[in-house]
């Protein structure tokens, strides 16, 4: 456990030396990202993926360098770990090429698509149907809901992307809740990524939080997210416990839910998935809240108790139901009462509408024959 911490610290130590530079680099190629300070706009650099990228491959490297119980385990399986940035850094690339040149919707799409399936060719698989557990035995299946779930979890981290500090802290909460996971498992290699990634992203946070020095950008949100959505899968299909494999879905639930509730109100509003817009959960709760900051300490509430409430579904087997009411009742408060969306809200009208005329449709012919019994000779009066 010593040598994963300090692990920990090499990377936020890593961190802190690299992103200022990159921030430089970012002033001089231009890539900036707009702040809103005192009702004027700021510049900032928005390359900070490059620099969590580069604070990973650094403590990984001193690593193999510094006489440790984890060095071992790292160069006995390196190609596995190899493995597990492959599709990451492909969506590090097409960040990259978006934040500098600017890319399409359907360009990223392409290249988060590609990623997926090279997920699925390097082992990273879908082995149940996430949440129920039902095992899938078609590789189609298992390809399609592979490529699936990282596209789904790239995107979400880059839509939560909006305000500083956000996509960056929910993403340090769920990798430590992957390395738990991981640790529990005893697979040390994805704890020595997990363990890495959650130093390097508390360093990044000292730039990153309000008021941000320096942006992810979609360099960093397309990063993370698929590098999580491919740790996700291995901490699922490491365990043959039902239990173990739900964690690392219900951790990512905020990030997964503001994808779910954008597609949604997208659709109901007749308008295309690819749409922009600034109505996602931080938009909404910093128009409530009257501030960014009473938004995201907020957000990082939501996102813990996510990430707890995965965790003790491995400790509480026997109130499970308990659990599932906590979460449920969570998203619940947030989503009618926190966001009241008015699409959702309406949706809710009508298919209460629905419910009713469903309910009248069946008992009038209950009544109806109900009435005819009575009137035959010898029925009920």
């Amino acid at each position: 456990m010593r040598s994963y911490l300090g692990l920990f610290f090499v990377a936020a130590f890593a961190t802190w030396l690299l992103t200022p530079p990159v921030m430089a680099l970012g002033r001089r190629v231009r890539a900036y990202g707009q702040a809103r300070a005192n009702g004027e706009f700021i510049l900032i650099p928005r390359l900070g993926g490059v620099a969590i990228f580069l604070a990973v491959l650094a403590s990984a490297s001193a690593l193999l360098i510094v006489p440790n119980s984890l060095r071992a385990v790292l160069q006995a399986d390196w190609s596995a770990g190899l493995k597990l940035l492959i599709p990451a850094s492909m969506a590090l690339l097409i960040g990259l090429y978006d934040d500098l040149k600017g890319a399409t919707p359907r360009q990223k799409l392409a290249v988060e698509i590609g990623a997926g399936a090279a997920a699925w060719w390097l082992g990273f698989r879908m082995a149940a149907v996430p949440i129920l557990g039902f095992p899938i035995h078609s590789p189609a299946v298992a390809f399609c809901l592979t490529v699936l779930w990282i596209v789904a979890v790239t995107n979400s981290l880059n839509l939560i992307d909006g305000l500083d500090g956000l996509a960056s802290g929910v993403a340090f909460l769920v990798t430590l809740t992957l390395f738990i996971v991981s640790l529990m498992q005893g697979n040390h290699l994805a704890c020595i990524f997990t363990i890495a990634l959650a130093g390097t992203l508390l360093g990044f946070l000292r730039f990153n939080s309000s008021p941000a020095r320096i942006f992810l950008g979609d360099t960093g949100s397309l990063f993370l997210g698929c590098v999580l959505a491919t740790l996700a899968l291995n901490a699922s299909t490491g365990s043959p416990a039902l239990l173990a494999s739900v964690v690392p879905y219900v951790a990512l639930g905020l990030p997964l839910l503001d994808t779910t509730l954008c597609v949604v109100r997208r659709l109901l509003k007749g308008k295309s998935i690819f749409a922009p817009d600034c109505d996602h959960i931080h938009h909404r709760l910093v128009a409530k809240k009257r501030g960014s900051r009473p938004a995201i300490l907020m957000l990082y509430a939501v996102a813990a108790a996510s990430s707890l409430g995965s965790l003790l579904i491995l400790r509480w087997t026997g109130s499970l139901v308990l659990l599932g009411a906590f979460l449920g009742g969570l998203v619940t408060w947030l989503v009618f009462d926190q966001l009241q969306y008015e699409e959702l809200d309406d949706l809710v009208v009508q298919v209460s509408r629905v419910i009713r005329s469903s309910r009248r449709a069946l008992a009038n012919p209950i009544v109806i024959r109900r009435a005819d019994a009575s009137s035959q000779p010898g029925g009920t009066k």
